[in-house]
C-alpha cells in the first residue's frame, strides 16, 4: 500500500490535502442524501477523488476479476442489443450508457480502493461517516416533523419548491409537503447505513463516540420506522435479520443471501404472477400502493410471457403503457386500471419485461462473482456487507425503475462505498467481533 512518504508533486501540503478530501467527500455525500438524483455525478466524482489521489501518489491500482468484467460486459451488451427493437430508441440508449458508465466507474473504483494510501482513507472514510451520520439524523427530522427544514427553506427559497400538487401553502407559506418526496432521500441513506457503519467501527475509538455512533443507529431506526416508505422498513428489517444471521453463522447468512439472489432474478416472475392470481390486491388489509404494486406485477408478469425470451426492448414499459392506456379497463373489483403503469416497481421483473429471458439470466450471472467477493469476507466485515446487499436487492425488487439513472448510480455508489469499506478496515488492525 503506498505511503505519505511517496508523494512530491501535491500542490499544497498534504495535510492541507487531506483536509480537502474529507470536505469534499462530506459535502459530496451530503448531496447524494439531500437530492439523490445527483447520483450520477457523485459516483463520478468518487473515482475523480480516487485517480488525483493515485497520481500524486504514483501508486499501482489493483486488479480487477476477469469474471467480473466478463459478467457486466455480455450483460451491458445484450442491454444495448434490445434497443434494436425498444420502442423508446433514445431513452434504451442513454439507459445502456449509464449502465456501461456506472459498470466501469465501479469496478475501476475497486481496483483504485487498494492504491489509496492509509492517510488518504482515513480522510474519506471520516468525510463518509460524517456525511452519512449527519444524514441519519436529517432522515429522523425529515420523517418525524413533517419535513419541517425541508419546508421552511422551500418557503423562503420558492426556486425550490417542487411542483404545486405536491404541496399545500397557507399564507404564503408551506404548510405540508407530501410524504412521498422523502423516499428517495429516506432510501439514499438507507443505502449508505452498512457500510458507514462498517467504516465507523474503525474511527469510533472511544465509549463517548461509540454513544454517539449507536444514538445515530437509532436515529436511523427511528426516522425509517416513521417515514411513508414502506419498502425502506422493509429493508431495514430483512438486512437486520442478516446481519444478525452473519453474526451467527456467515455461512447460513450466505444461503440466505444467494438464495435471495436466485429468487429475485431468476423467480420473480412465477412469484409475481401467483401473488396477483390469490387476489390478494382486492384485500383493504393492504396498502393502496402495495394492491395497485401487486396489479402492475401481474399484469407486467402477463407481458413478459408474451415476448419471453427476448423481451420487449429497454425502456419500453413506459410507452407500451401510454398506448395501451385508452383501452385499459379496471381490474375487477378494484379502482386500478388494467397495465404496466411508467415501471414494475421491480428492477427484475422489468428486465424480464424489457430484456426477457437472456437479460434475466445475465443480471444473474453478473452476480455470481459479488456473490463470490461477499463469500470470501473475514468476519470483520461480512456482517455488514452481506447486509448492505440485502438491502439493495429487497428495494430493487420493490421500488423504482430499471432505467431512472439516478437509481442506477445509486446502485454504483453502495458497491463503491463497500468495497471501500472493505477495504478500509481490513486495512486497520484486527477488531473485535462484530457488532
Amino acid at each position: 500500500m503506498p505511503t505519505a512518504a511517496v508523494s512530491r508533486r501535491l500542490p499544497v501540503s498534504r495535510d492541507v490535502a487531506l483536509t480537502a478530501t474529507a470536505v469534499v467527500t462530506w459535502c459530496a455525500m451530503t448531496m447524494f442524501v439531500v437530492s439523490p438524483l445527483v447520483a450520477p455525478f457523485l459516483l463520478v466524482g468518487c473515482l475523480l477523488v480516487a485517480l488525483v489521489w493515485r497520481y500524486f501518489d504514483a501508486a499501482s491500482a489493483g486488479r480487477v476479476s476477469r469474471n467480473a468484467v466478463a459478467g457486466v460486459a455480455a450483460l451491458v451488451a445484450w442491454f444495448a442489443l434490445t434497443t434494436l427493437w425498444s420502442v423508446n430508441p433514445r431513452d434504451a440508449a442513454f439507459a445502456v450508457f449509464l449502465f456501461a458508465a456506472t459498470s466501469g466507474i465501479v469496478l475501476a473504483s475497486a481496483a483504485l480502493s487498494s492504491a489509496l494510501a492509509r492517510d488518504v482513507q482515513h480522510a474519506i472514510a471520516l468525510g463518509f461517516t460524517l456525511a452519512v451520520g449527519f444524514a441519519m439524523w436529517l432522515s429522523f427530522e425529515e420523517n418525524a416533523s413533517g419535513m419541517y427544514l425541508r419546508r421552511m427553506l422551500n418557503s423562503l427559497v420558492p426556486m425550490t419548491r417542487p411542483h404545486s400538487i405536491h404541496l399545500r401553502m397557507d399564507n404564503g407559506w408551506i404548510a405540508a409537503l407530501q410524504p412521498y418526496l422523502s423516499n428517495k432521500n429516506t432510501v439514499a441513506v438507507l443505502f449508505m447505513a452498512w457500510p458507514m457503519m462498517l467504516v465507523s467501527r474503525v474511527l469510533v475509538r472511544t465509549a463517548r463516540w461509540n454513544l454517539v455512533r449507536t444514538a445515530t443507529l437509532i436515529a436511523l431506526v427511528l426516522g425509517i420506522a416513521v417515514s411513508y416508505h414502506e419498502t425502506s422498513k422493509l429493508a431495514l428489517i430483512a438486512s437486520a435479520v442478516v446481519f444478525g444471521l452473519a453474526l451467527w453463522s456467515r455461512r447460513v447468512a450466505f444461503g440466505a443471501i444467494a438464495a435471495l439472489w436466485v429468487a429475485a432474478t431468476l423467480l420473480v416472475v412465477p412469484v409475481t404472477l401467483m401473488i396477483y392470481k390469490t387476489g390478494v390486491f382486492r384485500s383493504d388489509a393492504l396498502q393502496y400502493s402495495a394492491r395497485h404494486r401487486i396489479v402492475i406485477w401481474g399484469h407486467t408478469s402477463a407481458g413478459v410471457l408474451k415476448k419471453p425470451l427476448l423481451g420487449h426492448g429497454l425502456a419500453s414499459t413506459r410507452v407500451l403503457d401510454e398506448m395501451a392506456r385508452p383501452t385499459n379497463e379496471r381490474v375487477a373489483g378494484t379502482e386500478f386500471k388494467e397495465g404496466t403503469n411508467m415501471h414494475a416497481h421491480n428492477v427484475f421483473l422489468q428486465a424480464w419485461y424489457e430484456t426477457g429471458a437472456i437479460g434475466a439470466v445475465l443480471i444473474f450471472l453478473a452476480g455470481l462473482p459479488v456473490l463470490g467477493w461477499l463469500r470470501t469476507r473475514p468476519a470483520t466485515t461480512a456482517p455488514y456487507l452481506l447486509a448492505a446487499f440485502a438491502t439493495v436487492v429487497i428495494v430493487a425488487s420493490l421500488s423504482w425503475s430499471l432505467v431512472a439513472s439516478w437509481y442506477i448510480a445509486a446502485f454504483g455508489l453502495v458497491a463503491v462505498w463497500c468495497r471501500f469499506a472493505d477495504t478500509f478496515v481490513r486495512g486497520e488492525r484486527p477488531l473485535p467481533a462484530a457488532g
